[in-house]
């Protein structure tokens, strides 16, 4: 990569990450993808009201959010106007999805905590199966192995789009999943730089290790195939 001046974040820095070669499985579905729709507004505010219940010390708590929310969604009032924000950016051509940059921003590049332990949770992972070894080497090697085949079925479109029930979902954010890092912007906006290649195929590339405080650069392939799980514990 070149050196990245963080003074400003680049307005097109998403349009940089390649996709998967064309006419293969991956993306294959997202041209069938419908726009997110806007929640009617009654709808976000039902949902409001049940998911502070749940979180309201009291009744004087609640009868206090419910007074806020009866005038938030006055006819006329504020939740109108900003209703009619959101199903404006839904429908404008020139914003890919209105949802987007809310996403980005809010949940992850304005956010300044560990994003690894506060915001992705998934990477909670099961425990080692107990047919193999119960080290923190094996259990290294293993789940690094599975991420690389995993990288590597995307490089070359063979994983198969995520599905809700029979509809596919959107895969862009895939794009970012891998060979990517974050640059902390000066004025409070961080974006991701990408060393991925079109030509990838899954093969190439280095993985950081950190053993004592030290990292430690590894190599992920061999005479052109991916190290094994036994490859990457010696």
């Amino acid at each position: 990569m070149d050196l990245i001046q963080n003074s400003k974040r680049p307005e097109n820095w998403k349009d940089v990450a390649p996709f998967p070669p064309a006419n293969t499985a991956t993306f294959a579905g997202q041209d069938r993808l419908l726009k997110l729709p806007v929640p009617e507004l009654d709808i976000t505010l039902s949902t409001l009201r049940n998911s502070l219940k749940a979180l309201s010390w009291n009744e004087e708590e609640i009868k206090q959010v419910e007074k806020k929310i009866r005038e938030f969604e006055k006819e006329g009032g504020v939740g109108w106007t900003l209703q009619g924000r959101l199903t404006a950016r839904r429908d404008d051509a020139n914003i890919r999805h209105w949802l987007e940059d809310f996403w980005d921003n809010l949940g992850y590049l304005k956010y300044r905590d560990s994003v690894m332990i506060n915001v992705s949770y998934y990477y909670c992972f099961s425990h080692q199966p107990s047919h193999l070894p119960q080290t923190a080497v094996s259990r290294a090697a293993h789940l690094i192995r599975a991420a690389l085949l995993e990288r590597k079925a995307y490089k070359e479109g063979n994983m198969l789009p995520e599905m809700n029930r029979k509809d596919p979902i959107c895969m862009d954010t895939w794009r970012w999943m891998f060979d990517c890092c974050r640059i902390p912007g000066l004025e409070g906006a961080d974006w991701s730089v990408t060393g991925a290649k079109p030509s990838d195929t899954g093969n190439e590339g280095h993985i950081i290790v950190l053993r004592r405080n030290r990292p430690w650069k590894l190599d992920i392939s061999k005479d052109g195939r991916l190290l094994s799980v036994a490859e990457i514990e010696r």
